[in-house]
């Protein structure tokens, strides 16, 4: 497990000097070629090989230690500090002109680790339509970004959103569940067919 994190965290590390960072290496030719090669293959760091793994792994290996008792304040003090350093970094770092791309900040891997740590915490129902309608929105958004950018430029909205990232991502968030929860009733309607066949034909028999 600490093997994975290492590996995980030098990937994340790559990804930040290819996005948030991108500026401290911009001016070294040998090392911002090799960036330009990555970007012909991606868009940006920020996806599936250097965004995503330590994510994964910091949840297994937090999830495998122990939680001690009456932790829930401190987490959720330490997951509200950790994100303020976050918006701080973003801040700082978007006003010095240096990230290529947003997204993906040093101070994000200590708030997502104490905010799930956090919510461990939280006693809740959940059941299968509720995780069905999180992994449609995981998929969506995605095609919520691409909705979202095409009604802007139809009706020229762009000083709105665009420049408002804050009404950019809430416009994104609201289309985002609007179309998971579309996409969960289809697929709750597709599952209940199949089974409503199935009782008429063993009624026949």
């Amino acid at each position: 497990m600490n093997a994975l994190l290492a590996a995980a965290g030098l990937l994340y590390v790559l990804g930040l000097l290819g996005g948030g960072y991108y500026g401290l290496i911009a001016d070294n030719n040998g090392i911002s070629q090799v960036y330009d090669g990555i970007f012909t293959l991606f868009d940006n760091t920020r996806n599936g090989l250097f965004y995503a793994p330590v994510y994964l792994v910091l949840g297994a290996w937090a999830a495998r230690r122990p939680q001690p008792a009456g932790s829930a304040m401190k987490n959720a003090g330490l997951f509200l500090a950790s994100l303020g350093f976050m918006l701080a970094e973003g801040i700082l770092l978007s006003s010095a002109g240096i990230p290529r791309q947003d997204g993906m900040y040093i101070f994000a891997l200590p708030a997502a680790y104490f905010l799930f740590q956090w919510a461990r915490e939280w006693k809740g129902r959940s059941g299968k339509a509720f995780r069905e309608w999180r992994v449609w929105v995981y998929i969506l958004h995605p095609y919520a970004i691409v909705f979202v950018h095409a009604a802007i430029q139809a009706d020229n909205l762009e000083d709105l959103f665009i420049a408002n990232s804050l009404f950019h991502f809430l416009a994104v968030c609201l289309l985002s569940i609007a179309m998971a929860a579309a996409a969960g009733r289809i697929s709750l309607i597709k599952i209940s067919i199949p089974s409503l066949g199935k009782q008429k034909t063993n009624t026949t028999h």
